[in-house]
């Protein structure tokens, strides 16, 4: 048995058996529970939906449980849930037709609807109904669908030409309230309710949804709330005369509940009728109401479009309002990163062709323990200046700064400890007006450079790059043959900006050290017309890795330049990296189409995309996984930017539908080995057999593992600054107890002042 003697010069124990972390491979959601949609009830619990997240409220002690694709659920959009108490299940429906069953042990997933070709149109659920134990019924534009809640299997499906909005059962009696009418089917009768001609036309009333009230049907249809007494007559039981629209007809035990909004100014009512026609309306706490339910002990809950869930006692008394931590919205189009906090621009611009894409949720700031939510009705300077289309974020070295780029009107920098604001734009600073749209300030992207100098793109000004110095100066750059359309950038290790031109390729500008020096700058242009390799003119993301390279993403798939010192000169031409699939030669992500690249502790290339996330080797010659929405908790296929923590190993992964997390096996390495590394979990304790991380190492680091007589046990190398023993000796079996060695070095020699020593604790 191999045996490692060692000079050990370093010898640094750490017990940080108390710290949590994420386990390496899991998901972390960071989504907004704000705009609720839906509300559903167990016996102990409320439900409540987001388009996109799920959360339950506990009724006795009020405690939160939330649910989301990282655990529980296997979609997002969700259109629809509804509680089975018969057989103690939440079934909850997304927009695509998919279909969760989720109860105390395990989430079932029913995707045949989604997956059913032959239904063509929309398959978001219109309502859905649980009136007994054996069936739950379910309206679509399509038609009318039976659901098995034991075998989780469809019965019939009523196919009609017509869209179903609402469905209801009564006794024996199933409704259908749609475009064309009222129907009614007996399931006495011998007929076959998949077949819509024996369904029984009751009203030629158009009907948006179906409650049942003290054993009545009511219809809502338009602007009146209809009483079913027999086929073709109908009791007009209300009538609402005023500017609000009706949203929603609901019913318990005590009263009809009619939802009503006024989108001109932001406001809704909600009348309850009970049974001798007296109506009590709640007005005082609602902009958007979008369903209320009445639980067993009167209290009122009610979910809202631009509110969170709110609920008060009783009909009669005031509002209180359930705040959940999480950004102000799902958008995203910016994301960094700093020590273990997250910044999130949430957009303003369409990133192919830079046309506006309002969005007036401002951008948002996780401190490590809580969001921050900067927008008009949080940060005055924002209400004040009208600003919106937040699209680039940037955070200064100094932890505390922050600036945020508008498409709109300017950069507003932020001191986050007291939350003074300050606005530059065209008036204070070399920021310029947008050409044609001389009202608005663009900024596109930012980045500091080595000197704490922060580079701005001013989108369509007539001096588009633009510098906002560490000193306090302003400076800007006219750049080649006029060119004003500039993104996206990287700075490489040359101190070279690279900027994307919207569908014309890139342009790389040299300051040459003197920033206010502009005769001595340099610029070039690299397109597919003048540059070898150049794929696509359509670039969509740049970056530069560990290794000082500048990996470019185009609508055609990633090229990098490997010369990025000489590229100034005619030879430096980008490589597309090639590997084998199925034994044939192959570009690397051919014909992909990018849309953010990021790099991680290990130099590995992370790559979003229209079609997922990519992972590639620190080479970019290997695709070591790729992430979908099949085999992911993924939110999106479309992935809108990438942010590494270095600290904790997290990518921050944006999608069109919200903000996520995976952790990876890496850190942010550095160039020599910590003098607080330590080993995690330490000591292992006996019912443990996960990996065990040592972090804080020099990038690459060579790993040796002995136990404590000095036998090699195991040996790695270091992804980033953090390496990982999978517990295991050399011949595959589990570590036992005792006393291990970790001796870590960032050069080849282990006697180096450098190396670190570490002991773990194998307990059994």
């Amino acid at each position: 048995m191999k045996k490692l003697l060692l000079f050990i010069s370093f010898l640094y124990i750490l017990n940080i058996n108390a710290q949590s972390h994420l386990k390496f491979g899991e998901w972390k959601s960071y989504l907004p529970y704000k705009n609720t949609t839906k509300i559903s009830e167990t016996k102990n619990k409320i439900f409540c939906s987001t388009y996109i997240s799920l959360f339950s409220i506990d009724k006795e002690d009020f405690s939160i449980t939330l649910y989301d694709k990282t655990n529980y659920l296997n979609d997002v959009d969700i259109a629809d849930h509804c509680y089975d108490p018969y057989n103690n299940q939440l079934i909850i429906v997304y927009s695509n037709g998919n279909i969760d069953i989720v109860t105390d042990d395990a989430t079932y997933n029913i995707p045949d609807i989604k997956d059913n070709l032959s239904i063509l149109g929309h398959k978001k659920i219109n309502d859905l109904i649980v009136p007994e134990k054996k069936y739950a019924y379910m309206a679509y534009d399509f038609g009318v669908s039976q659901f098995d809640l034991e075998t989780f299997e469809f019965g019939f499906t009523c196919f009609t030409d017509f869209n179903v909005n609402s469905i209801m059962q009564i006794g024996n009696i199933l409704y259908m309230g749609s475009d064309a009418g009222i129907f009614k089917y007996d399931f006495h009768s011998e007929g076959n309710p998949a077949d819509i001609l024996q369904w029984e036309k009751i009203s030629g009333d158009t009907c948006s949804n179906l409650v049942e009230y003290k054993n009545n049907l009511y219809c809502r249809s338009g602007k009146k709330i209809l009483k079913y007494k027999s086929a073709f007559d109908f009791d007009t039981v209300y009538i609402n005369e005023n500017d609000y629209q009706i949203k929603f007809l609901n019913s318990s035990d005590n009263y009809l509940i009619i939802g009503k909004t006024n989108a001109n100014i932001n406001k809704s009512i909600v009348d309850f009728i009970d049974s001798t026609g007296k109506i009590l309306s709640k007005e005082n706490c609602l902009a958007y109401v979008s369903d209320v339910i009445i639980d067993e002990t009167g209290r009122v809950w009610y979910s809202d479009l631009w509110s969170n869930l709110i609920w008060s006692q009783n009909i009669e008394s005031d509002c209180n309002t359930i705040f959940i931590d999480g950004p102000e919205s799902n958008e995203c189009a910016d994301i960094e990163t700093q020590d273990n906090k997250i910044f999130i621009a949430s957009g303003g611009a369409n990133k192919i062709n830079y046309t506006y894409a309002d969005t007036r949720s401002g951008f948002f700031i996780y401190d490590g323990d809580k969001w921050n939510n900067y927008h008009e009705y949080t940060l005055p300077v924002i209400s004040e200046n009208n600003l919106s289309n937040f699209l680039t974020i940037e955070p200064a070295s100094d932890g505390k700064t922050v600036f945020a780029g508008t498409f709109w009107g300017g950069l507003v920098e932020l001191n986050t400890e007291d939350n003074s604001t300050k606005l530059w734009d065209n008036t204070n600073s070399a920021l310029g007006v947008a050409q044609g749209d001389f009202l608005r300030t663009r900024i596109a992207d930012m980045q500091f450079d080595d000197n704490n100098n922060l580079w701005i793109t001013n989108f369509l000004s007539l001096k588009p790059l633009v510098v906002y110095t560490n000193d306090g100066n302003w400076f800007s750059f006219e750049l080649l043959n006029g060119t004003n359309q500039i993104a996206e950038m990287t700075i490489d290790n040359n101190d070279f900006k690279w900027l994307k031109v919207v569908n014309n390729g890139i342009l790389v500008y040299d300051n040459n050290g003197t920033i206010n020096d502009y005769t001595d700058d340099r610029q070039i242009s690299i397109t597919k017309s003048n540059t070898e390799n150049m794929i696509s003119n359509n670039v969509t993301a740049l970056k530069t890795d560990l290794d000082g390279n500048v990996w470019v993403g185009t609508d055609q798939g990633p090229i990098v330049f490997e010369c990025t010192s000489g590229i100034f000169d005619s030879n430096c031409t980008p490589t597309r990296k090639k590997t084998v699939l199925e034994g044939i030669p192959a570009y690397v992500l051919d014909k992909v189409n990018i849309t953010s690249i990021e790099v991680d502790g290990a130099n590995r290339k992370w790559i979003g995309s229209t079609s997922g996330l990519y992972i590639l080797s620190a080479s970019g010659e290997d695709e070591l996984m790729h992430f979908t929405i099949d085999n992911s908790p993924l939110f999106d296929n479309i992935i809108t930017s990438l942010a590494y923590n270095g600290n904790t190993g997290e990518m921050i992964i944006g999608t069109i539908k919200g903000v996520l997390s995976y952790k990876t096996q890496t850190t942010e390495g550095k160039t020599r080995n910590s003098t607080a590394a330590y080993a995690f979990p330490n000591p292992v304790p006996p019912d443990y057999y996960g990996p065990v991380a040592i972090k804080g190492l020099a990038r690459d680091a060579n790993v040796k593992i002995t136990d404590i007589t000095g036998n090699l046990v195991y040996e790695t190398k270091a992804l980033g600054g953090q390496a990982i023993w999978d517990g295991n000796d050399l011949h595959g079996n589990r570590a036992g107890s005792g006393v291990y060695i970790i001796y870590s070095t960032g050069t080849s020699s282990f006697d180096e002042p450098e190396a670190i020593a570490l002991k773990v604790f194998f307990i059994k």
